[in-house]
């Protein structure tokens, strides 16, 4: 009897560092998953002007993205738009 109680404390005493073990590689897993996501929102183009709703093989909307990357405006906009709220390096 007391080689089994002994068996079960040795299992639990296994468990429970398994269980930390891998509640550390989830919190690391979770780091690299909310990095992931940060890195995918900064390669996302943020387009104004566009309404939601015109996705997918509308003319229009084409027409309209193509406009917005033409002109001189675009690029300022760009420049403003990174700078950081009261920020006195704009031109």
């Amino acid at each position: 009897m007391e080689e089994r109680i002994v068996a079960v404390e040795e299992d639990v005493v296994n468990l429970k560092e398994q269980n930390t073990m891998r509640d550390e590689q989830l919190t690391d897993v979770m780091w690299k998953l909310e990095d992931f996501e940060n890195r995918q929102r900064r390669n996302n183009l943020r387009i104004l002007g566009i309404p939601e709703g015109l996705e997918g093989s509308n003319i229009q909307t084409l027409e309209s993205i193509r406009m917005l990357f033409s002109g001189p405006e675009f690029c300022s906009e760009c420049d403003r738009e990174l700078e950081p709220e009261g920020s006195e390096a704009a031109p």
